[in-house]
């Protein structure tokens, strides 16, 4: 019986130094700096501590602030700092958990450049929402907020700030994505383009899918299509 208490004694101690450990590791990864002149909140799901995008945050004066790939969102109002704002939060299938005397779902924070606020938010979708693969500012807050974005592909690939009708294929063990409108910094390609989906990789889907665009010479997304007659053409 006393070898069978050691025993105890010393997992149960173990199990302890390792759950301090853990904490502070978590402590750790907290307290990463953030850039001085932005105030960085971090949307989260209440269940796994994964970040959340396009979760939406609404100030009383219509200012609107969306969550990036990471579930950052950098505010960097110069009139806001120092300032306790209340911001109404929507976000498909994520919300808070209370309603507030508004009878909406809120949030109230003090505004202080580089520090941080973490916002729990409970999913009441059945899949989680875990990223954009298109567009630009997919990383936008997070970069803002001088936060380490090594492995994220974070550039514009295809110079494709926005696109639609997306139809995936898959083809000799690749994905496909071909998309109808597709729109560049200055230019519209209305004939469609398409994209390789890279799916070679161990932690997928858990990280951001990097995309292959078919580009022309300077880099846009190339036309399916080409035609040389003028006017608007839809797939």
């Amino acid at each position: 019986m006393i070898w069978k208490n050691r025993i105890c004694r010393s997992a149960c101690l173990q199990l302890l130094i390792l759950l301090v450990v853990c904490q502070i590791a978590e402590l750790k990864a907290a307290e990463k700096p953030v850039a001085a002149n932005v105030f960085l909140i971090r949307t989260v799901d209440a269940a796994d501590g994964r970040g959340i995008p396009l979760v939406e945050l609404e100030a009383f004066n219509a200012l609107t602030l969306q969550s990036d790939n990471l579930g950052n969102i950098a505010v960097s109002e110069p009139d806001l700092v120092g300032k306790t704002v209340r911001f109404l939060v929507r976000g498909h299938g994520y919300r808070v958990p209370q309603i507030d005397f508004f009878g909406e779902r809120s949030v109230t924070v003090k505004i202080e450049p580089g520090k941080s606020f973490t916002l729990a938010l409970e999913r009441t979708a059945i899949a989680e929402r875990l990223y954009r693969i298109t567009g630009s500012g997919r990383y936008r807050d997070s970069s803002l907020a001088g936060i380490d974005l090594a492995g994220q592909p974070f550039e514009l690939a295809g110079d494709v700030l926005g696109l639609d009708s997306a139809v995936p294929v898959v083809w000799q063990n690749r994905l496909l994505s071909f998309y109808g409108d597709t729109l560049g910094p200055n230019r519209i390609n209305l004939s469609g383009s398409g994209a390789e989906i890279d799916l070679a990789r161990p932690d997928v889907p858990d990280r951001q899918l990097p995309l292959r665009f078919f580009t022309e010479q300077e880099g846009f997304a190339s036309r399916m299509v080409p035609l040389v007659e003028p006017g608007f053409v839809w797939v």
